[in-house]
Formats: structure tokens, sequence, C-alpha cells
């Protein structure tokens, strides 16, 4: 049986990592500013703004490796390895502090559910 690669996976990726991050730099940060329940509506706001580029060109790898029929290791540490670099771009251009705080718990977020998620399934074999 061959994979079929979910296209599930880069919405859910991002979408989750939006939804969850905020959560943990709220726990983590030492500013008072992010220490409350409103930053983090507001971090996953801007979030998802800020991340469109980023997403952007997730999805299109994901497409490029999907037609390619990829190896799904390689698949997903590329497609990690996208959304981490993105993310570290965009922080650092648009934050002057904290941005070691948002690099971190966006990047242990990333990673985690980059590597949880199934990114595949496995095709049903239909007799013709």
């Amino acid at each position: 049986m061959g994979l079929k690669y979910s296209f599930i996976y880069p919405f859910s990726h991002w979408l989750l990592t939006l939804i969850i991050s905020p959560f943990i730099v709220m726990m983590v940060s030492d500013s008072p500013y992010l220490n409350n329940i409103g930053a983090v509506f507001i971090m996953m706001l801007f979030g998802l703004l800020y991340s469109l580029p980023t997403f952007i060109i997730y999805i299109i790898g994901f497409f490029i490796f999907k037609k390619y029929n990829i190896n799904l290791f390689i698949l997903k540490t590329s497609l990690i390895f996208t959304a981490l670099i993105g993310m570290v771009l965009t922080i650092l251009l648009l934050f002057d502090q904290d941005e070691f705080v948002f690099i971190v718990s966006y990047g242990i977020i990333i990673n985690i559910l980059g590597l949880m998620l199934p990114i595949s399934r496995k095709k049903d074999l239909v007799k013709k």
C-alpha cells in the first residue's frame, strides 16, 4: 500500500501552532503585557496575519513535495524547517523586545506539532 499525503496536515499544523503558542508565551513571559488572556487573543490574531506569507510558502512546498511523492521524513523535515525559518525571520523583523520568548515558544510548538500530527494515510486499494 502506498501513502497519500493529507491536505489537512498543513492547515492543522498552522492553526494549532497559532492557537497553542500564545498560551506558552503567556506562561513563560515575565512581561505584564503578555501575562493576560487578552494578550493571548491579540497574539492569535496578529499571528494569523503575520504568518500568512510563511504559510503560503509552506503550502507551495507541500504541493511540490506531494506532486513528486517525496519521502515522508524529508517532507516533514522540510515543512518544519520552512515554518521555523519563516517564524524566526518574521519575529526578528517585527519585534525589538521579547523576541526570544516568542521564538522559543513558537519554535517548540512548531516542532512538536510538526512531528506528532499525521501527514499521510494509507491509500485504499479499490479493485476496478
